[in-house]
């Protein structure tokens, strides 16, 4: 139980932030691409 305890919270960890990450950069390139599209007209 000690090892399940010292492992898993780091991964669940690991991927909160690798999740809110990718959550970032996919707005960050929706909202480049808007003004991208917007620039060009």
């Amino acid at each position: 139980l000690k090892a399940v305890d010292i492992i898993f919270p780091p991964i669940n960890f690991i991927l909160h932030l690798t999740l809110i990450f990718l959550a970032t950069l996919f707005i960050c390139l929706l909202c480049v691409n808007t003004v991208m599209f917007k620039v060009k007209r």
